[in-house]
């Protein structure tokens, strides 16, 4: 053991002298070569030796290895630019007593700065260094920076100062260089609304371009063009122009040479490379589709945005190793997450937030601020799920690794960290925090409004206002006006100063008429308008609940597919809440139930009103090849895999395939939006004998229209979303699930029964006398519950009392009357029986029902086992009146279009239901489970009753938990025979329910089955 430690000590000593005596020889060396003097300054990064090495060398030294060196070192980007190189360069120019080197320098200098008043003195310095060394063309480049910079407080001041550059420029005949100032001019006098002297300087850079045979010059008039009218419109009209720029541009991008993107790079000199983006044909063509794409998103067409930006990233996938088209990705990947954050698609926003995460490790070069950056967006996540404490962790971590970097910005880790403290609501924290973040970095005014929204929570309004006032004035310039004069109006009504709040709205509101683009104004009229209500004025309030639906509506209507159109409306129908509430109380009820009408199932309304379309008209081949690889997959993993997660993933390809499919659908994008129908309509088509319960769940209240063939009645219910839902849930249990023998004999479930009874229906009784019939249109968690078994004080159930029906909208009733022939003479039925298919069960039950119903018909078809087909299904059942599945139902609640009816040898999905034609006027699910689905905020409930429907059948009969197959057997047979002794299908529904109940009188057994659609 002491021998080894003596080897190893020696092995050290001997590996410390080495070192020790090999830097010496370096510092010691003199170069005759000055590329490996310029190699060996760049590399060594201890400033000691450096300065040995230059004292040693100083013969070597000249102006060409100095502006090689600036290059190598001062030519980055500013997050790794560094103080001791620029030092060293400026001793190297000092040294040759060169003018145009030091002006050099200076001029980098000031391209990295980051203070206003720090870049002005270095331009300034640079121009005199230049000025001394008689250099015409550093100083140009000097004012054409500085016009840059200068641009961002002041445009007139800018110009001015390009001015001072073009004149340089042309004196020198570079008309690259003085193009690119008038382009620059171009876009400052369109952003102080002078459209005439912008197309003027526009013009003058284009005709400079082809003088010097520039294709890149050319198709840099047009981007910006493209980018005054895209991103600065003055109306919807420039839109068009901004387009038309674009599609200029295209036109030259796709006939670019390699000759073209060479004689580009030889425009560049040691001035312009700091401006320079790499970029071949390739890149130049993505990043144009990704600018048409943002045109589309300020247009609020999101649909052909997504595609215009998938398109562009599409293009970069081959060529992603080269840095500047892996920023482009970057960038890409942005614009489509805020895409899909608009449109609500959470799925869609996480998976390109994902790939944006990839692409930032792709680019990540080690250092302290980028480990500390993304241990900072782990904080985030965990901050966005709700876990506050995990994130505040990673916050901690974060800057722990930042004390490595002298002067970092800290203030986004800070502003976060408050945040995570204000959700766990210990304001003190998160007020220490905040302040923190104001002290430093760029989130100094999103922490001082954190601290009046802590200020406000902690019940100090007036402290919240004064904070506000003090560090967040409102300034003539601000960009971000519009909201900044919303959020003063919030404070100013919290402290009780209700004049200068309603001054801010009326000035904001004003400003919102010429604000573009529109597509986030919604939330700002929504937020006026609960301002507006809070100061006690009604009538503004309710026209700003009206401009936000309208901006809502027309994105909505933009929207092609019902897939995008049902993700849109998820966080949306808070605004429809609030209208509907407001338009009660102020007397104006028609209006309100009108926009209830507007607020619910708007995707389904307009698939219906649009079922004749084919999905696979002119498809692209390719993508229905992959389409059908997916599902092949799909059906090997259900029944060969265990893999729930990889089968959850195939299923969610196979939705977006779909989706992409309707998106390039001429047809699709032809398609028209369909107004719900107004309340005389829905009147109109009632019977004496028929009324309307239409449920809207808010937060804290429920409302109910009951609408008759003259009259129509509201009531507000002090029943909160929430409650209900969990009064629901526990109704379930009791009724519906995990059935035990205790349970069917236990009549708790009664007082639950009665106790929703009191809250739905009750004070009803005398508008409803004369009645036979009720079609519930429910809300939410109302779509979940039976109405059926609710008791009335007596103890009687609903069913007892009326015929009832569902459907989705009251607007959908005129759809499912169009579409009822009213004929019941033939009949197809599927039999599932005792075919064996592990897991599923046989269901011999199934045979005597079927049985039973051809006996009571006829005219009847029956396949049975493997006779069983989806092509089976969709040719013979095409002119069947009545359609009868007896057979498994699965739901898939996490992937609803993939919910199936299990047949003997393959699966019928949900999404190739919405692909038959039907002509049936009743399809009959007797199988478990059939009539849930996954429901949107929108109130969309994807499942079985609503493809049928879409399908072409008016009528559905359906179960809303898993079923017994005996009962359902006999509950069938009197089912059927109730309907063919002419009873409509609402009544031989309740007569079979009455049978049935006398012999099975727990719901469980009677009542699992509801109708959806017209009752006829």
């Amino acid at each position: 053991m002491i021998k080894t430690n003596k080897v190893i000590f020696l092995l050290i000593v001997i590996i410390i002298a080495y070192i020790s005596s090999s830097l010496p020889l370096c510092c010691n060396k003199e170069f005759e070569n000055s590329n490996d003097l310029l190699t060996l300054l760049v590399e060594t990064k201890d400033k000691t030796e450096r300065m040995k090495i230059l004292e040693k060398n100083r013969q070597v030294i000249t102006g060409e290895l100095v502006e090689k060196f600036i290059v190598k070192t001062l030519d980055v980007p500013c997050k790794d630019y560094k103080q001791d190189d620029e030092n060293l360069a400026m001793i190297m120019a000092e040294q040759l007593n060169d003018n145009h080197l030091k002006g050099l320098i200076m001029y980098h200098r000031a391209i990295n700065a980051h203070d206003y008043a720090g870049k002005e003195k270095y331009y300034e310095q640079a121009i005199t260094y230049f000025q001394q060394a008689d250099y015409p063309l550093g100083i140009a480049w000097c004012y054409y920076s500085m016009g840059n910079f200068v641009s961002e407080n002041d445009r007139k001041k800018a110009i001015e100062i390009l001015e001072k550059a073009i004149e340089f420029f042309h004196t020198l005949d570079l008309k690259f260089n003085e193009a690119s100032c008038f382009c620059r001019i171009g876009m400052y006098y369109f952003e102080l609304n002078n459209e005439e002297k912008a197309l003027e300087y526009f013009n003058k850079a284009l005709n400079n371009y082809r003088e010097v045979n520039s294709r890149f010059g050319e198709i840099r008039v047009y981007n910006d063009m493209m980018l005054c009218y895209g991103f600065y419109p003055r109306d919807e009209k420039d839109y068009t122009k901004a387009l038309y720029y674009n599609d200029k541009a295209l036109e030259i991008i796709l006939q670019l040479t390699d000759e073209d993107t060479n004689r580009r790079l030889e425009d560049v000199d040691i001035y312009s490379k700091p401006y320079l983006i790499k970029r071949d044909k390739v890149t130049t063509l993505a990043d144009f589709y990704r600018k048409k794409g943002q045109i589309m998103h300020n247009m609020m067409m999101f649909t052909d945005a997504i595609q215009y930006h998938k398109k562009a990233f599409q293009l970069l996938q081959d060529k992603e190793k080269e840095p500047g088209n892996l920023l482009l990705q970057e960038l890409i990947c942005g614009d489509l997450m805020v895409c899909y954050m608009v449109m609500g698609n959470s799925r869609e926003v996480k998976e390109y937030e994902q790939k944006y995460r990839e692409i930032k490790r792709k680019l990540r070069d080690g250092s302290p601020s980028d480990n500390a950056y993304f241990t900072y967006l782990e904080g985030c996540d965990f901050l966005d799920d709700n876990r506050p404490e995990e994130a505040i962790k990673k916050f901690m971590e974060a800057l722990d690794i930042l004390k490595q970097v002298k002067k970092a910005d800290k203030s986004y880790i800070f502003y976060y960290m408050a945040r995570a403290y204000f959700d766990m609501e210990k304001l003190d924290e998160a007020l220490y925090y905040a302040r923190k973040a104001c002290k430093e970095g760029k989130m100094r005014d999103s922490a001082y409004k954190l601290i009046s929204k802590i200020y406000l929570t902690g019940g100090k309004p007036m402290e919240a206002l004064d904070n506000l006032l003090k560090h967040c004035p409102l300034k003539p310039d601000d960009s971000n006006k519009l909201y900044s004069l919303i959020d003063f109006s919030y404070y100013y009504s919290e402290a009780g100063e209700n004049e200068k709040a309603l001054a801010c709205l009326e000035k904001s509101l004003e400003l919102a008429k010429d604000h573009n683009p529109k597509w986030g104004l919604w939330t700002f009229y929504r937020e006026a308008g609960e301002i507006f209500e809070k100061l006690g004025e009604p009538d503004d309030a309710c026209k700003c609940y009206e401009s936000s639906i309208d901006i809502i509506e027309h994105i909505f209507n933009k929207l092609i597919s019902e897939d995008y159109k049902r993700d849109f409306m998820e966080n949306k129908i808070k605004v429809y809440e609030k209208m509907i509430h407001i338009l009660l109380r102020m007397g104006k009820e028609k209006e309100a139930f009108d926009y209830n009408e507007r607020a619910r199932a708007r995707a389904f309304l307009d698939m219906i009103a649009n079922n004749s379309i084919d999905l696979y008209y002119n498809a692209d081949p390719e993508l229905i090849k992959r389409l059908d690889e997916n599902e092949r997959k799909i059906w090997f993993y259900s029944k060969n895999s265990k893999d729930e997660k990889k089968l959850a993933e195939l299923k969610l390809e196979y939705e977006d395939m779909l989706e992409e499919i309707k998106v390039k659908n001429p047809e699709y994008a032809s398609l028209k939006s369909v107004s719900p129908c107004s309340l005389e309509e829905i009147r109109g088509l009632l019977d004496k004998d028929t009324a309307i319960l239409e449920y809207f769940s808010g937060e804290k209240d429920l409302i109910l229209w009951i609408i008759t063939q003259d009259s129509m009645f509201t009531k507000i219910i002090p029943a909160g979303s929430e409650d209900l839902k969990e009064k629901i849930t526990s109704y379930r249990e009791q009724i519906a699930t995990h059935m035990t023998v205790e349970k069917i004999r236990s009549t708790e479930w009664k007082n639950t029964a009665s106790e929703l009874y009191t809250i739905l229906i009750d004070d009803t009784n005398k508008l409803l006398e004369d009645k036979k019939r009720l079609i519930i249109i429910p809300h939410k968690s109302l779509h979940y519950l039976p109405f059926n078994t609710l008791l009335d004080s007596s103890g009687k159930y609903l069913m007892e009392k009326y015929e009832i029906i569902y459907l989705p909208s009251a607007s959908t009733l005129s759809y499912c009357k169009k579409k009822n022939t009213h004929k019941k003479e033939s009949l197809i039925a599927f039999e599932y029986g005792n075919f064996n298919r592990p897991p599923y069960a046989p269901l011999p039950d199934s045979i005597t029902e079927v049985k039973a119903i051809r006996e009571i018909y006829p005219q009847n078809k029956v396949f049975k086992g493997k006779e069983i087909t989806i092509d089976a299904i969709e040719t013979d059942s095409k002119n069947k009146d009545l359609i009868h599945f007896a057979m498994h139902g699965i739901l898939d609640s996490r992937a609803p279009m993939f919910s199936k009816l299990i047949l003997p040898e393959e699966d019928l999905e949900v999404y190739k239901i919405f692909n038959m034609k039907l002509n049936a006027s009743l399809v009959t699910l007797s199988a478990c489970s059939t009539g849930l689905g996954k429901l949107s905020k929108g109130d969309e409930l994807i499942g079985f009753s609503r493809a049928f429907i879409y399908a072409g059948t008016p009528t559905v009969c359906v179960s809303l938990w898993d079923v017994s197959d005996k009962v359902t057997s006999e509950f069938m047979k009197r089912f059927y025979l109730h309907l063919k002794e002419n009873n409509s299908k609402s009544q031989a529904l309740r007569l079979a329910q009455m049978d049935i109940i006398d012999k099975y009188p727990h719901p469980f057994f009677w009542a699992p089955f509801v109708l959806i659609g017209d009752w006829n």
